[in-house]
């Protein structure tokens, strides 16, 4: 059946379908002990709230061989609340882990407000509004979320489970303290499938190391006391195995073609820490061909994430921009904070303008003035780009990406590379504040769309990479064995050929560790590892190449023959290049450099 995306799972902490003997029982906790629980860890329920009479059973109302039943009279500012009495806490925190359940609410038609909902707290019972994270759903799609006890922000749904049976999924990642919420709708009747809705990405902290969860139901404006039924199946509870994505945002735009960027926005960014929708003019951008189209000028979104944990570290920002502009209008996309509101405040990001401008390729942003003041731009002019890359073609795709170095006081410099060649180094900015990082797109094309831009895997991650000194350090060097020509083993791999290729100093893996080569009718495929933020690292990567390997001098070819990369693990990637039997090339080799 179509819908969220399917996991594996380190553990089934909690896994109740309410099965129980002839699928109906009044006692919520009948059979406990039974066939219903198959988690590590089971639970009672206590129905709490303040209804005019309820009760909390067991019924088959989704005809599965049973549910839980909750049950009331409600009137205006009246609630049932189910709680779940386990605390969790021990095998949920400080992990990533899911909240999974599937949920209808029916009333008899007298409500114009009120709400369905869900809350995870560090305090247990029925806490009002909610403990730590808390998100409600009301009739006509609205939702609204609480964190850490009080109102956060509001969103809106595309489905509620008034109208419809609702599959929950939420997803807490604790290390990066956030919770996404995503859903799968069905309709009430027919139970087909309606679609997969994303509530989005929501950044809070649990206040201690109990978890505790319940579900609830509210009636607002309500004209006369209100019987109502909400009933709930399938509650599981699974920590989530592995590491965190690699990204902390990250959009691939794969969908079919759409005027709503935010379709399938789930799959589209699988990959992603933050799982955030755009607000957009909606009539200025589409999705076409498994890339973000820039339709007209004046355009506008940015994403509702909040991107501060990239503040204080290492990050890189990047995207494919493909212009299709032959005036000279322009796009810009850039990192904006809480007081730099603006692409004239934002501190790092670019425009660029279509092949009418015949000076410059990118105009970048820098600046380090206070709260609220314009940026500074750094020109790349077309000569330049040339003269590092001489096939750049303005209105061919590219390869953008900002390497940022966390710096003391919040300054910070970045590097700004094209297509993997650093085109301008050490470029200084730095934000006023601290709190909120967001991307920003924002155009000037024409409005008969006879200009466009196309967008493609915009990103962001954090880089945690690992100095020499550091690995040098976690291999116990002292002394002149922390050179980096020293060879300990001897295996014929220096130090630095140790770090770069993510080798042992102190054991003879040479065999296992140096880059490999394949023949082929094509030529050669020869493939080494690289470390993912070795620009931060000051090391350089290039092949070497002569006609005999002997007598003549070895000429640097760099990474001209680079045509992919795939990932070995969070710190390195492998590196393919492919030289073709028609270069006149005898013999190649690896050089690696580090310059700090």
């Amino acid at each position: 059946m179509a819908g969220l995306m399917v996991q594996t799972h380190a553990e089934v902490v909690l896994s109740d379908d309410f099965t129980v003997t002839g699928g109906a029982n009044a006692d919520i906790n009948a059979e406990l002990g039974g066939g219903r629980n198959t988690g590590t860890l089971t639970t009672t329920y206590t129905l709490e709230g303040n209804a005019i009479s309820g009760a909390a059973a067991i019924n088959d109302f989704f005809g599965n061989g049973g549910n839980a039943h909750m049950s009331g009279t409600l009137t205006n500012g009246v609630w049932m609340s189910l709680d779940l009495d386990t605390n969790f806490g021990t095998k949920l925190a400080g992990q990533t882990w899911e909240l999974e359940f599937t949920t209808h609410v029916v009333d008899q038609g007298n409500w114009t407000g009120g709400w369905s909902g869900f809350g995870v707290s560090s305090a247990s019972g029925d806490i009002v509004p909610f403990g730590d994270f808390g998100v409600i759903i009301r009739p006509d799609n609205a939702v609204s979320i609480f964190t850490n006890g009080v109102y956060s922000h509001n969103v809106s749904a595309s489905h509620n489970p008034f109208d419809h049976i609702l599959k929950f999924k939420a997803t807490f990642n604790e290390t990066y303290g956030n919770v996404t919420v995503a859903y799968d709708a069905f309709d009430a009747a027919t139970t087909n499938y309606l679609g997969t809705g994303l509530i989005g990405t929501i950044s809070f902290n649990f206040s201690s190391g109990d978890r505790y969860v319940d579900v609830r139901v509210v009636a607002d404006s309500v004209s006369a006391p209100d019987a109502t039924d909400a009933y709930y199946d399938g509650i599981r509870i699974e920590t989530t195995p592995g590491s965190a994505p690699e990204y902390l945002f990250f959009d691939s735009y794969d969908t079919a073609d759409t005027n709503d960027i935010n379709a399938d926005i789930l799959s589209r960014q699988t990959n992603s820490v933050f799982v955030a929708p755009y607000t957009l003019n909606s009539d200025h951008y589409a999705i076409e061909s498994d890339k973000l189209k820039v339709l007209r000028g004046a355009g506008l979104f940015s994403t509702t994430a909040n991107l501060n944990d990239i503040v204080g570290e290492n990050f890189e920002f990047g995207f494919q921009l493909d212009l299709d502009m032959t005036d000279s209008s322009w796009t810009s996309t850039h990192i904006l904070s809480a007081n730099e509101t603006g692409r004239g405040q934002s501190r790092i990001g670019l425009y660029a303008t279509g092949s009418g401008d015949t000076t410059w390729a990118y105009l970048l942003y820098k600046g380090t003035d206070g709260a609220g003041a314009n940026n500074v731009l750094e020109g790349i002019s077309l000569a330049l780009m040339v003269e590092k890359i001489p096939t750049f073609d303005k209105l061919a795709p590219h390869e953008l990406k900002f390497i940022s170095t966390a710096g003391t006081g919040g300054t910070n410099h970045y590097d700004f590379v094209v297509d993997g060649v650093t085109i301008i180094s050490n470029v200084e900015y730095a934000f006023s504040e601290g709190t909120v990082r967001t991307i920003e797109t924002i155009n000037t094309l024409p409005a008969d769309l006879s200009q466009n831009a196309f967008y493609d895997d915009l990103y962001i991650k954090v880089i945690k990479g690992v100095t020499y000194d550091d690995w040098a350090d976690d291999n116990g060097l002292i002394g002149a064995d922390r050179d980096f020509g020293a060879d300990l083993e001897p295996d014929g791999m220096d130090n630095l050929l140790e770090y770069a290729l993510g080798g042992d100093p102190l054991a003879d893996d040479a065999g296992a560790i140096l880059p490999t080569a394949d023949f082929t009718l094509a030529g050669v495929r020869y493939i080494y590892s690289r470390r993912v933020d070795a620009t931060l690292r000051g090391l350089t990567y290039g092949l070497i190449v002569n006609t005999d390997g002997l007598q003549l001098p070895w000429t640097p070819v760099g990474t001209a023959f680079e045509t992919g990369t795939g990932v070995i693990n969070p710190e390195f990637e492998a590196v393919t290049n492919d030289l073709p039997t028609s270069t006149e090339i005898g013999f190649v080799n690896l050089e690696v450099s580090g310059a700090n």
